[in-house]
């Protein structure tokens, strides 16, 4: 059966990317192993709003933003604890094993109402899908050379889409049958499989393919003329990298800021209008099922075709520009299929267009500064940013007396610093391409 499902599936990524004979079984199980972490993503979200909605009014939301956050740096510091003293092999299985008995114990006490739990759920779903997502890109990392990640990872990161997509709409359906906290269960079954995708993965590879990367890279002849650029003006000028990575950090951190408040202004208009908690379940898979095939369509239709033709410097403008004429619209109408709309833009940009143009960013960055930085931008600074929009919202939305649905204010506010920040990284981008490179 898994024979006949990898033929299949390499046969339609055929025209897409090469998979060679000896790289099949890894990457099959690595595609399967991504969808079904994905899968349990997006039936969490749907649980943990509901939950969350059914217990408290969605302008308490910015409370649980700013402890996200914290709790996040709590749990990648005793992450990177257990990483130090217990080898990848025992590490991998033992976290997930970990997270299966969390969600067993959420499961059981959500059934006996315990005041302020669905708060502590929400917080710990975010920690947990930070959790998994990063463990899995090292396990990649430890299992693909990386010759073999830039032809494989796209065909992987298709597989969290397909997950993402059945996540969602298999939430709206088995909340039909099943109460809402008792989709954990259904977590806790797809984190058993994924233990078990581990160890078949570890017992396929080959040991030569599990080794640490190199300290230095051969240079791609597509940003090796970026990187020595990068290197150079850092040579004249001190602060040059860090300036260049700051903006970069700054885009990042203002991009997932105004998420936030997107997210919390929909959440509010959702509450609105959706009564009862597995009836907010199953329209929250509903839209998250949606969200991640118009996501899945960006990704394979239009990425490609902007970043070619406009290039990453004209692709950043795109979400703050429409985020500021949908802001508007949302002030004017809270409606609900509005804050649809409105947070469908923002989520399906921030996962293709945006999320392709950011990675693009990184690529003059030195290869060894850009290892060092980019997981403490990626993780902390995305997640920290979180917290920054909690405290946003928690003084600036009762000092302008704006509720919860025209949150909209709040994201026009941000926008001048966003031009900005995409102006300066614009001009950077040009001066290479003057230069050339």
């Amino acid at each position: 059966m898994k024979a006949l499902a990898s033929k299949l599936l390499f046969f339609i990524a055929k025209p897409f990317t090469e998979v060679r004979p000896e790289e099949r079984t890894k990457t099959f199980l690595m595609f399967v192993y991504f969808f079904l972490t994905i899968s349990t993503l997006y039936i969490l979200k749907p649980v943990r709003s509901s939950l969350f909605l059914s217990e408290f009014s969605a302008e308490k939301l910015r409370y649980i933003n700013i402890g996200e956050g914290i709790f996040l740096i709590l749990v990648v510091w005793i992450y990177s604890i257990l990483a130090r003293r217990f080898s990848h092999r025992v590490l991998y299985p033992s976290v997930l094993g970990f997270l299966i008995a969390v969600f067993v114990a959420f499961w059981y006490f959500v059934k006996q109402d315990i005041p302020y739990l669905s708060a502590a759920f929400y917080i710990w779903q975010s920690a947990f899908s930070a959790l998994v997502t990063t463990q899995f890109w090292i396990l990649a990392n430890d299992i693909f050379r990386p010759a073999e990640a830039k032809r494989l990872f796209g065909l992987i990161i298709s597989g969290g889409s397909l997950g993402g997509i059945l996540g969602g709409f298999l939430t709206s359906l088995a909340v039909k049958r099943f109460a809402t906290e008792d989709l954990l269960l259904v977590v806790v079954f797809i984190l058993l499989g994924c233990i078990f995708l581990i160890r078949k993965l570890w017992k396929s590879v080959e040991p030569d393919h599990i080794r640490r990367r190199p300290n230095t890279d051969k240079k791609d002849p597509e940003t090796g003329g970026r990187e020595a650029a990068l290197a150079a003006e850092a040579g004249k000028h001190p602060f040059a990298t860090v300036s260049y990575l700051a903006l970069i950090t700054g885009i990042i951190v203002i991009a997932k800021v105004s998420s936030t408040v997107v997210e919390n202004q929909f959440s509010g208009v959702v509450q609105m209008a959706v009564q009862g908690k597995d009836a907010l379940t199953a329209f929250y898979g509903n839209f998250y099922g949606w969200l991640n095939t118009v996501s899945l369509i960006l990704q394979l239709v239009l990425t490609g075709k902007i970043l070619k033709h406009f290039g990453v410097g004209i692709s950043l403008w795109i979400l703050p520009a429409g985020l500021t004429a949908l802001s508007f619209v949302s002030i004017l109408s809270p409606a609900l299929f509005i804050g649809v709309f409105y947070k469908m833009f923002d989520a399906g940009m921030n996962y293709s267009i945006q999320q392709a143009s950011k990675e693009i960013l990184y690529l003059p960055v030195p290869a060894q500064l850009r290892r060092r930085v980019k997981p403490a931008i990626d993780m902390l600074g995305f997640r920290g940013a979180k917290t920054l929009a909690g405290i946003y919202m928690a003084f600036a939305a009762p000092a302008l007396g704006l509720s919860v649905e025209k949150l909209g204010v709040l994201v026009l506010i941000l926008m001048p610093v966003w031009f900005v920040l995409t102006w300066f990284i614009h001009r950077k981008l040009h001066c290479y391409a003057d230069a050339g490179l």
